[in-house]
């Protein structure tokens, strides 16, 4: 699996870090893993270089074993494919830095925990450390990325970039840092840069040719927008206000299901297309869960922010439509539902009119709280891929419990009303599906339910997945059904006697972190049947939806 990936903190990183992202949007398949804060706790956080050692250490746990790291300032200005290639034919990529050697960038602590003297580094040609590359499956790429993590741990990339008195001895001219631990670490590994300056990637824009994917942009009289032209930098005011500010913001709030959140997502994105905004997306139902270790919104038609606390800080000052939700630092809180709307107490509904253009420093706020029928949640995934891990779950589920080839699928939703099996019977034959439905109502919607389902698992012999939330229903069917693969019971841990008791799935999004992935699991395994029945409620819906748009189902699988 390949990732490419980048950290930015303060000044101007983050937005150049937006800008790469852009840019590795419309030149790369894999995933883009990007963090304005130090990935985790495991080094010295006053050294902000450290954080090139946590991003490694990060997407390794996360089970990639192709890994780019590129500097803020860089523009793809086409297909990265073959920077990966030379990855995976050398087992890393690093960039010959022919203006230094070892001796001169490197501080006494830094050689002394490498065990190198200063002649010796002085025969070691410095690595750049802008883009470092590396294959966890290669041996060279596995030595060289556990010690540049380990020496980053123990604090060899400590220090100041500025002479400071790191060496008395006079070719010491500045500590790299990062750089100069990546550059003792593969020269004490015998490894060579495998790259140089200007061959696929320059640091200078006036030296890019037709053979340039990679360049840096950020010093000089102009910069490379994400599609790789020059335009005049632009200068921010020296006494407040914004800069001329060409994208705004929509701060969707969303409410309800998988399914209600993807639909709400689908409605602000034709919004924010036309009118050129970016999300922020809040999902208060899983608020437990970090957005961005599930979905991939990097092939997204419009930027999606998940790191929502962080935006209400920075626009905290800026004027909200609706007025009255207050502003992103101090919203009104929602209270009740009115006509299935979200709204205030008085009920005002939070939802921006969407018939209407606004500047660009208001942000529209949407809030609104509804699901719908139509096709938007589906489609909605079409621009939406999933994070390894996801896959991963999904693969170790379906081993786990011998999930064939071909199986059927039932959803259930029994908990929060009365279990009420659809007519919505994907991929079975006409006749199985009328010895179904077609059965006289008892005015019970419940026991008519159990008989459809009966009746299902009846017409068939293929095995088959059942999801749901009810534990004790899901016991009882599996006891009489040899053919039921699994019980999908998020409750396992308690025991529930009443269907009141067994919370619904996405309601116990607010502690467990774990329950968005485990939907999306789920939602994958039901709509990769060949049979699916299904119950009321929007998650089911799109069950049957996924299962009939197999295209959109590759895609989430690839």
């Amino acid at each position: 699996m390949r990732c490419i990936i980048n950290v930015a903190i303060g000044g101007r990183y983050p937005k150049e870090q937006k800008r790469l992202g852009e840019s590795l949007a419309k030149h790369f398949q894999g995933d883009f893993l990007s963090w304005t804060d130090f990935p985790n706790d495991n080094y010295n956080k006053a050294n902000p270089y450290n954080t090139k050692a946590a991003a490694f250490e990060e997407a390794m746990k996360k089970g990639y074993t192709q890994i780019l790291w590129v500097d803020s300032p860089v523009v793809a200005l086409k297909a990265v494919s073959p920077i990966f290639d030379s990855i995976v034919k050398n087992g890393y990529l690093t960039m010959k830095n022919g203006q230094y050697n070892c001796a001169q960038t490197c501080s006494d602590a830094c050689l002394a925990y490498f065990k190198v003297s200063r002649d010796q580094a002085e025969t070691f040609q410095e690595h750049a450390g802008g883009i470092i590359g590396i294959d966890t499956t290669h041996p060279k790429g596995k030595q060289l990325i556990d010690l540049f993590i380990q020496a980053c741990k123990n604090g060899a990339c400590d220090g100041s970039r500025k002479h400071d008195g790191q060496s008395k001895d006079p070719r010491f001219k500045f500590h790299r840092q990062c750089q100069s631990v990546i550059s003792l670490a593969a020269n004490t590994l015998g490894l060579p840069p495998t790259m140089n300056m200007n061959e696929l990637i320059t640091v200078d824009t006036s030296k890019k040719n037709e053979r340039t994917i990679l360049c840096w942009s950020h010093r000089g009289k102009h910069i490379l927008s994400a599609n790789g032209r020059h335009t005049r930098r632009i200068r921010r005011p020296k006494r407040g206000g914004t800069r001329n500010a060409t994208h705004g913001y929509i701060y969707l709030q969303t409410s309800s299901g998988l399914n209600d959140c993807l639909v709400q997502l689908a409605k602000c994105t034709k919004y924010a297309i036309q009118h050129h905004r970016s999300i922020i997306l809040e999902m208060p139902m899983y608020s437990a869960t970090d957005l961005d270790t599930v979905f991939d919104f990097s092939k997204y038609p419009v930027p999606i922010l998940t790191n929502h606390k962080e935006m209400q800080k920075e626009l905290a000052k800026n004027p909200i439509e609706p007025p009255y939700y207050g502003t992103l630092a101090d919203p009104i809180t929602r209270k009740h539902k009115t006509n299935r709307k979200w709204s205030t107490e008085d009920g005002k509904i939070l939802e921006f009119d969407f018939a209407k253009s606004y500047p660009i420093t208001t942000v529209l706020v949407y809030a609104a709280g509804r699901g719908g029928e139509g096709d938007d949640s589906i489609n909605i995934l079409e621009h939406i891929r999933l994070r390894p891990a996801v896959l991963e779950a999904y693969r170790q589920k379906l081993k786990e419990y011998s999930v064939p080839t071909e199986y059927n699928s039932i959803h259930l939703r029994a908990t929060d009303r009365k279990l009420n099996i659809t007519n919505n019977i994907t991929g079975m034959l006409t006749k199985d599906s009328n010895s179904i439905i077609k059965q006289p109502s008892s005015g019970n919607t419940h026991a008519d339910s159990l008989k459809k389902i009966d009746a299902f698992l009846k017409a068939h012999t293929l095995p088959v997945f059942i999801s749901g939330d009810n534990p004790k229903l899901i016991e009882k069917l599996s006891a009489k059904y040899p053919q039921i693969l699994y019980s999908s019971s998020p409750n396992n841990n308690k025991e529930c006697t009443s269907n009141r008791e067994c919370t619904a799935l996405h309601k116990q999004g607010h502690e467990n972190p774990d329950i968005l992935k485990n939907a999306v699991v789920d939602l994958l395994i039901l709509a990769g049947a060949k049979s699916i029945m299904t119950s009321a409620g929007g998650y089911s819906r799109l069950a049957k939806k996924l299962s009939e748009r197999k295209d959109i189902l590759k895609k989430l699988l690839s």
